[in-house]
């Protein structure tokens, strides 16, 4: 693809990107910073390299603003994103160019939603489970490991976990599988089993 650009037009579905048209014929969509960045007006000559350049680099924006859009969603962890880039079918090449703009920018980053994911989840779920619903997101264990030391304690755990397994334990109590059952349920809600311990032992001097 190659030739003389007789015409630019802003898109109507679009504001931020326009039409380029190559002797008279549309030819390709690119952004309007990607105008501004290789100066391009009618008139203008583009090569088949510098097209391909020019799309090269408008494909790697427009993949950074799908990610931004994403992001406006909901929070998401590195492995999170990539893997939604990839199912819109954006090139590795596209994808790592946008997460390191993004990343540099401060829209993307592991320690901070790993904190954000554990304060809005630990008053449901013990450190264990936590840490692997962190590991199926992407995050780092160095970063699970950390983010959970500073923000989890056992005392907290024990606390949360008797809150949630009052009603439990209520109807649990004089069943004679009810201690098994109790174990099984606070084990799925992710709690390691010598804390389980603690947790039924006080629920036992609590309620009986």
């Amino acid at each position: 693809m190659n030739g003389k650009i007789t015409k630019i037009q802003v898109q109507v579905k679009n504001k931020n990107r326009c039409s380029i048209f190559l002797d008279d014929k549309f030819a390709f969509g690119v952004y309007l910073k990607t105008l501004d960045v290789y100066e391009l007006s009618s008139g203008t000559v583009l090569s088949e390299d510098k097209v391909n350049e020019i799309l090269d680099y408008d494909g790697n924006l427009y993949c950074f603003n799908q990610g931004l859009k994403l992001l406006s969603f909901s929070s998401k962890s590195e492995k999170m994103l990539r893997d939604k880039l990839i199912e819109k079918e954006f090139t590795k090449d596209q994808v790592s160019y946008a997460l390191e703009k993004l990343k540099e920018l401060g829209y993307v980053d592991d320690y901070y939603f790993a904190e954000n994911f554990i304060e809005n989840r630990k008053k449901r779920y013990g450190a264990q489970r936590l840490k692997n619903e962190l590991y199926h997101r992407g995050i780092s264990r160095e970063i699970a490991d950390q983010v959970l030391s500073e923000n989890t304690d056992e005392s907290e755990e024990i606390a949360t976990a008797i809150k949630n397994s009052r009603s439990k334990w209520e109807r649990y109590k004089e069943d004679p599988k009810g201690y098994e059952k109790m174990c099984n349920f606070l084990y799925r809600r992710g709690y390691k089993y010598d804390l389980i311990k603690k947790v039924i032992d006080e629920l036992r001097n609590e309620l009986n």
